[in-house]
C-alpha cells in the first residue's frame, strides 16, 4: 500500500507525503487519507489529482476538498 502511495507521489518527497497526511481509514484495496492542506490549496489538489491519474493501480479516486481528504481505491495486487 504504501509503495502504491509512493509511485503515485513521484516527485514529492514520500516523508513530506507521510508527515502531512493522517491514515483515516485502511482496508486492503482502500485507504481514506486526511490531508488539510488539501482544503486550501487548489494547485496541491490539482498535483494529487494528476499524480493519481497516471498511478495505473488506482481504480478509483475521490478528493474532497470540503474536508481535506483523499479516498483511494486500488488492486491489492
Amino acid at each position: 500500500m504504501f509503495n502504491l502511495l509512493r509511485k503515485a507521489t513521484a516527485g514529492f518527497s514520500a516523508d513530506y507525503i507521510l508527515a502531512r497526511v493522517k491514515i483515516a481509514h485502511f482496508i486492503p484495496g482502500r485507504i481514506r487519507v486526511i490531508w488539510p492542506e488539501l482544503k486550501q490549496d487548489p494547485s496541491l489538489r490539482q498535483e494529487v489529482k494528476a499524480r493519481l491519474d497516471k498511478t495505473a493501480a488506482i481504480n478509483f479516486y475521490r478528493i474532497n476538498e470540503i474536508i481535506g481528504s483523499v479516498l483511494i481505491e486500488y488492486d491489492v495486487h
